[in-house]
C-alpha cells in the first residue's frame, strides 16, 4: 500500500484523463486499478475520490474505447473495484454504470472477453435485490445470451441463479412499491 500512499491512484487517473484515446494507456490503467483495488476497500474509495469512476466509465462509452479489449478491461476493473465495496457499488450505479456496460456489451456481441467481463461486472453491481431492480429486462437477456454462448456449464449455472435472483428481487421491489401505494 506504500505505492497507493505515494499517489499511484491519482497518477493513474491523471494518465487516463490525459491520454483518454490511447488504448494501451487505458488498458494498462484498468489492470493497475483492478490489481490495486480488488479486495481493498480503502484503495477503491480513494480511486473513486480521485475521479477514477468517471474515467473508467468514460472508457466504456468514449470514442477512444472502440477497442473491445479496452472495454473488457474496464468491465473487469469495475468488477474488482465493486467487490465487497458497497460505497463504490452505489457510486457506480449512480453514475449509470449498468447502462454503460450494457451498451458496451451490445456494441460487440462477438467479443468473448467483453461479454464475460461485462456480465461479471453487472453481476457485481446488481447482486443486491434493490440494485438488481435497476437492471432492465433487455439487460438480463443480454447477460444470459452472452453467457450461454461463451461459458461452460458451471458459470452458466451461476448466471442462471443470478437471473433468478434478479427477477425475484425485482418482484420483491415491485410488491413493496405496490404495498406502499395502497
Amino acid at each position: 500500500d506504500a505505492v497507493v500512499e505515494a499517489g499511484l491512484l491519482e497518477v493513474v487517473v491523471a494518465a487516463m484523463e490525459t491520454h483518454h484515446r490511447a488504448i494501451e494507456v487505458q488498458s494498462r490503467s484498468c489492470y493497475a486499478i483492478a490489481a490495486t483495488c480488488h479486495g481493498r476497500k480503502r484503495n477503491g474509495d480513494r480511486f473513486v475520490e480521485a475521479g477514477g469512476m468517471a474515467c473508467l466509465l468514460k472508457v466504456l462509452s468514449s470514442n477512444g474505447s472502440q477497442n473491445w479489449e479496452v472495454r473488457a478491461n474496464a468491465c473487469s476493473c469495475l468488477k474488482s473495484l465493486c467487490h465487497e465495496n458497497e460505497a463504490v457499488q452505489r457510486r457506480a450505479v449512480a453514475a449509470d454504470a449498468i447502462k454503460k456496460i450494457l451498451v458496451a456489451m451490445g456494441a460487440d456481441r462477438e467479443s468473448r472477453s467483453l461479454q464475460l467481463e461485462g456480465a461479471r461486472a453487472l453481476m457485481q453491481l446488481t447482486s443486491d435485490p434493490e440494485r438488481g431492480a435497476l437492471m432492465p429486462d433487455d439487460g438480463i437477456r443480454i447477460v444470459e445470451e452472452a453467457l450461454e454462448r461463451f461459458t461452460d456449464g458451471a458459470f452458466q449455472r451461476e448466471v442462471a441463479r443470478y437471473g433468478r435472483m434478479l427477477r425475484e428481487g425485482r418482484s420483491r421491489v415491485t410488491e413493496k412499491g405496490e404495498r406502499q401505494r395502497r
